[in-house]
């Protein structure tokens, strides 16, 4: 079989430079890798073929293991359709990440599986196929249910009827699942970078999984997240460029949400759950509503200083403006008195002359 095109070749040339790219988003992005939470890989049941520093992932066979993909075939993936629609769709993400290191591509599904050996994606509680895995005691998903954002990989003999071997991966909930399923990507060698930073994948000819129960862990931290800041000029001027012209009338330099569903990707793949977008005028109004339903980060509108045009479209007035900065800026000399820190005043934003509005960065300045 010949192998398929790399889709990460077809990506790279319909960006631009990368110099010229939203640099707002890889500088807060980098900072939440920075801040992740450290988490290990440890088998709740810990197998004799399983690698010593917890790693499920092989790239030679395995005995008694599972083969995501070799001599030309891969595994193909099945969904139960009425899962999350946010983990629908990141198991053709795994697809297009298999075919991004094997150059074969596996097949998606959303009927259950009555042959061959199979990945099985879904949420407990969520997912009609992992439930039937669980009311039949064929999958323990004691250690993982009803935690925060957990996840379980596990190879499992005669699953289902028909079916020798399965590897299932299956998610405390909806992000449990999508962080489960993109720390397979990550380990088969799709960086969260992919996009962004055209990191390409490292190749291989054969993806093996060994047998065993791996899991993550909770993240030691709830919520984790970036803060997209001074987005102009380059996210403003690279995104409408990329993915079209904002949909709110009267924004065309609006951020799409065909370049934020990119931003919530890698996000995801680097297991953030939480953001804080861009709000600068014109930029936040001519985003539309962000598509939570399939990537599935929560969001909190708003800086520490809201800009003008966001205060006008929010309907409030001058006067109450003021008291709100002022009693943003009193909050946080507070916050510096607690910590032991100089008494900070944030400078006020300014706006350089020229064409495109470029907005400088904010800067405290403390007493002296």
């Amino acid at each position: 079989m010949e192998p398929l095109p790399d889709p990460d070749t077809a990506v790279s040339r319909r960006r631009r430079p990368r110099a010229t790219r939203s640099r707002s988003v890889l500088l807060a992005a980098a900072l939440l890798a920075a801040a992740a939470p450290p988490v290990l890989i440890a088998a709740q049941a810990p197998d004799a073929a399983a690698a010593p520093d917890g790693e499920y992932v092989s790239f030679t066979p395995v005995g008694g293991g599972f083969t995501l993909a070799a001599n030309g075939k891969a595994a193909p993936l099945f969904v139960s359709g009425d899962d999350f629609p946010g983990v629908v769709r990141v198991v053709d993400d795994l697809r297009k990440d298999v075919r991004r290191v094997t150059g074969v591509q596996p097949t998606v599904s959303t009927t259950v599986p009555t042959s061959g050996e199979p990945v099985l994606v879904g949420t407990i509680g969520h997912s009609a196929l992992i439930d039937r895995l669980v009311s039949s005691g064929k999958l323990d998903v004691e250690g993982i249910r009803g935690k925060w954002e957990t996840s379980l990989q596990q190879v499992v003999n005669n699953p289902l009827p028909g079916v020798r071997r399965a590897l299932v991966i299956a998610g405390s909930d909806q992000r449990g699942t999508i962080f489960g399923v993109y720390d397979l990507s990550r380990r088969i060698g799709v960086s969260p970078w992919h996009y962004f930073d055209d990191v390409p994948a490292r190749k291989h000819s054969a993806i093996h999984i060994r047998p065993g129960r791996h899991t993550q862990g909770t993240p030691a931290v709830k919520y984790r997240g970036v803060f997209i800041n001074d987005e102009n000029p380059s996210t403003g001027n690279w995104a409408p460029k990329t993915f079209g012209p904002g949909h709110a009338p009267g924004h065309p330099n609006g951020l799409n949400h065909q370049y934020y569903e990119k931003v919530f990707e890698a996000m995801l793949r680097l297991k953030a759950n939480y953001l804080w977008p861009a709000v600068g005028p014109g930029v936040r109004r001519g985003r539309p509503a962000q598509p939570r339903d399939r990537h599935p980060v929560r969001r909190r509108d708003g800086h520490l200083a809201r800009s003008a045009d966001d205060a006008r479209h929010r309907g409030v007035g001058p006067a109450r403006e003021a008291r709100e900065r002022s009693l943003r800026r009193q909050r946080r000399l507070e916050l510096h008195h607690q910590q032991g820190r100089p008494a900070g005043v944030l400078a006020r934003r300014r706006q350089a002359d020229g064409a495109g509005g470029l907005r400088r960065r904010g800067h405290a300045r403390h007493a002296r």
